[in-house]
């Protein structure tokens, strides 16, 4: 990489978690500088190279708050899928992308409340997450997510309160 370049770590419905290249990014006059923020979402256009995606067009579509809550969340889905997963499967898994998006609403949703158990909140959806993924990958039983999907705001956090003891013990079962 150059020194004008900027490598961005990004999750894709189509790849999971990628890196992409965008050339020239740090320059004063890069047109897609502007478009680019932590924890947002964008629909971007990535050409495949050798060892990673070029950025070629990015439109920005809105920014999550950059709270330490949704950073450690982030982290935690990211931790979930291994390296060499895109390499085997070609599917296009937009479950699991609207799940974490979704996910991220209700993490700010929490943070900008003034509910008094939001560490309790935030604990509960950061053990659904590892539970959700790993179900879909076969470490542990799936979850049915047909109700919660369609849910925001206080009937979601009513559901993951009613989900608790579910999530935690499916949460012991793969070994945390």
């Amino acid at each position: 990489m150059r020194e004008d370049d900027a490598l961005i770590k990004a999750f894709s419905d189509k790849f999971g978690v990628i890196h992409i290249i965008a050339t020239s990014f740090r320059k004063s006059n890069a047109k897609l500088k502007g478009n680019i923020k932590a924890f947002s979402v964008n629909k971007i256009a990535v050409v495949r190279g050798k060892e990673f995606f070029r950025l070629t067009d990015v439109h920005h579509l809105f920014a999550f708050s950059g709270s330490k809550s949704l950073v450690q969340f982030l982290r935690v889905a990211e931790s979930l899928f291994f390296n060499d997963e895109r390499e085997y499967f070609d599917d296009i898994n937009t479950n699991i992308y609207n799940m974490i998006i979704h996910l991220c609403k209700s993490i700010i949703y929490v943070v900008k409340s003034d509910l008094v158990n939001k560490k309790h909140l935030l604990e509960i959806i950061n053990i659904f997450i590892i539970v959700y993924i790993r179900g879909l990958q076969g470490f542990t039983d799936k979850i049915s997510i047909d109700d919660m999907i369609k849910l925001e705001g206080e009937p979601l956090i009513a559901w993951f309160e009613h989900q608790k003891s579910i999530l935690n013990s499916y949460y012991k079962k793969l070994g945390f």
